[in-house]
């Protein structure tokens, strides 16, 4: 069982918060024995999915499930595309952010961007609260030398999405989304894969990336990019 203490999320919602990882060689019994004296505003416990019991048990102390999060990894070659595709691809492109593009990207999160996460779903923060979150993330994941991209149709800015490099084979794509001005324009396809073609083009073999399960468009759209299961974890969150 690992815990850290999210310090950053002081600064983000206001709250002191532990993240708290159960590993597969983890006893049950230990996880909760560990868990009684921690103190904080706010936990959020992260559980292998195949240990229901404990699942139950973390319940009943208080801690409520919010979402499944599943990490995808895609290796090989670019997905292939049909000619449908390739007619909306032609209309799209992407370039690195400069600082204007980011103050605008700060507008559309502004615009409740992101509806999904298990910040702005709780009921004991807000939907504001959540945008600022995504504000703070940004520029930590920037000074941590993520690289930052729009996604442009036509002429027009309709996303953003993040690249970074784990190792000299690996890459993820932390962060990404659609515009809401764009959001039913079936662009969130093409955003998942301009991240695999940069990932690639950076030098990366394999794209990791990861969704919730309050994120219905997303699961679809991985796999329909071929993206192979990595990794999943249930997340329960308990304030106190």
């Amino acid at each position: 069982m690992k815990t850290v203490k999210a310090h950053w999320e002081k600064r983000n919602i206001n709250k002191n918060c532990l993240e708290i990882t159960v590993e597969e060689k983890d006893i049950n019994e230990d996880v909760l024995k560990k868990l009684k004296p921690l103190k904080a505003d706010y936990k959020v416990i992260k559980i292998p999915t195949n240990n229901v019991s404990l699942l139950f048990a973390l319940q009943k102390e208080g801690f409520f499930f919010i979402e499944l999060v599943t990490t995808c990894l895609y290796s090989g070659e670019l997905p292939k595309l049909n000619e449908i595709k390739k007619k909306i691809l032609s209309n799209l492109k992407y370039k690195k952010m400069l600082p204007l593009d980011i103050k605008y990207l700060d507008k559309e999160l502004d615009k409740n961007l992101f509806l999904t996460d298990r910040v702005s779903l709780d009921p004991e923060f807000s939907k504001s609260i959540g945008n600022k979150r995504y504000k703070e993330w940004i520029k930590d994941e920037i000074k941590k030398n993520s690289i930052l991209y729009k996604l442009i149709y036509k002429k027009n800015d309709c996303g953003f999405f993040m690249i970074k490099k784990i190792d000299k084979k690996n890459f993820s794509a932390p962060l990404g989304g659609i515009y809401q001005k764009y959001q039913n324009s079936g662009f969130g396809f093409f955003l998942n894969y301009f991240e695999i073609m940069e990932a690639q083009k950076l030098g990366g073999v394999n794209t990791l990336t990861a969704f919730s399960s309050n994120n219905l468009g997303a699961s679809s759209i991985h796999y329909s990019l071929g993206y192979k299961i990595h990794d999943q974890k249930y997340i329960l969150v308990k304030h106190e």
